[in-house]
């Protein structure tokens, strides 16, 4: 799929699986109101800014601005590259897998998340990661850390340290308190 920019799928139920993984030129997803599962693991590796937009009747999902958020907007599934996250952090509770390919180099979580689930953010220029007071950070909830350098949590429940990495990084500094 080196060629494909544009995806429309509007009576599409699942897109939950890499079905366009490594698509380099993807740069456009239209998904009907029928969705039902959805996970950004579809469009691993896709190297350009992709950019949802979802059916106003869709009764699961809702795309805001490119971002893909559970219709209740607690949930993030899928971050877009030039979204800033700002906007949604009153609302958001949960930060599914696969959510965040494309990051800042600073990550820093607000205290109204309950849970980051494994694989939520792929870190690979994120130097700087601080969480407070998020109940459940999953196992490799951060992967792909290879420049990350500094670790702060603060009343938060992790399980694994090393799983929460799952990379190489030259780390100078890891915060844990309560």
């Amino acid at each position: 799929c080196g060629f494909l920019t544009e995806i429309y799928l509007p009576n599409i139920v699942d897109f939950n699986v890499s079905c366009f993984k490594d698509c380099a030129s993807l740069r456009f997803v239209y998904l009907g109101e029928k969705l039902d599962n959805f996970s950004a693991k579809s469009i691993e590796g896709c190297e350009r800014t992709v950019r949802f937009d979802i059916s106003t009747e869709c009764e699961k999902y809702a795309a805001v601005n490119g971002t893909v958020l559970s219709k209740s907007r607690d949930k993030l599934y899928f971050l877009d590259f030039a979204d800033k996250l700002s906007a949604y952090l009153a609302e958001l509770r949960v930060v599914a897998s696969y959510a965040v390919s494309h990051n800042p180099a600073v990550i820093s979580l607000p205290t109204t998340l309950e849970t980051v689930e494994s694989y939520a953010f792929n870190c690979n220029n994120v130097k700087s990661i601080s969480v407070d007071s998020i109940d459940n950070i999953m196992p490799s909830a951060f992967y792909n850390c290879d420049v990350l350098e500094d670790i702060a949590i603060t009343n938060s429940t992790v399980m694994g340290i090393f799983e929460f990495i799952n990379s190489q990084p030259t780390i100078n500094r890891i915060s844990l308190s309560n």
